[in-house]
């Protein structure tokens, strides 16, 4: 992902006008993130995707609607999951309200780390995981196994500048 951007992957229904689900990933690592997005989009939902804390905030702060769920990597360099989602609380509360928010981390569940997202959040799980148990995670909080119809993806990349790149820069 290009550092200066956040990518919304807007997914497409053929035919019927239907709500799609829409799950917002908050990744600092690449890989992880596109495991995530393809295996989402080719179930059918809606990706929106930030490589962090910050680019998350913007990109909920543009949007019109919440996500209905949104997977937060624990440990990020400019925003961790938890500085992310108590600013979330506090400057979002509505967005707090609307979405389900599931902690991924690869610390044990025993941790500090763990205990303080499942506190904040709806749940938090470790990392990592396949393609089978990430569609459980998210069908277990939208409470679907995922759009059934047709769908095709197209991807739009959304610049914007990071909170801290904007005060460099000055």
């Amino acid at each position: 992902m290009a550092k200066n951007s956040a990518e919304v992957s807007e997914t497409h229904t053929t035919g019927q006008n239907t709500k799609l689900t829409t799950v917002m990933i908050i990744d600092d690592d690449a890989i992880s993130m596109g495991f995530y997005e393809v295996i989402l989009e080719e179930a059918g939902y809606r990706v929106w995707s930030a490589q962090d804390g910050l680019f998350a905030l913007a990109l909920l702060k543009r949007e019109s609607v919440s996500p209905d769920l949104i997977l937060v990597d624990c440990v990020m360099p400019e925003m961790d999951g938890k500085t992310f989602l108590l600013k979330l609380k506090s400057q979002s509360p509505q967005v707090f309200v609307d979405s389900k928010v599931v902690g991924l981390t690869s610390f044990d569940s025993e941790s500090t780390p763990f205990k303080q997202i499942k506190a904040l959040a709806f749940d938090c799980r470790e990392k990592p995981f396949g393609a089978q148990e990430l569609l459980k995670i998210v069908s277990d909080y939208v409470g679907t196994e995922g759009p059934s119809n047709r769908v095709s993806n197209r991807r739009r990349v959304l610049p914007f500048r990071s909170p801290h790149q904007e005060s460099n820069s000055l």
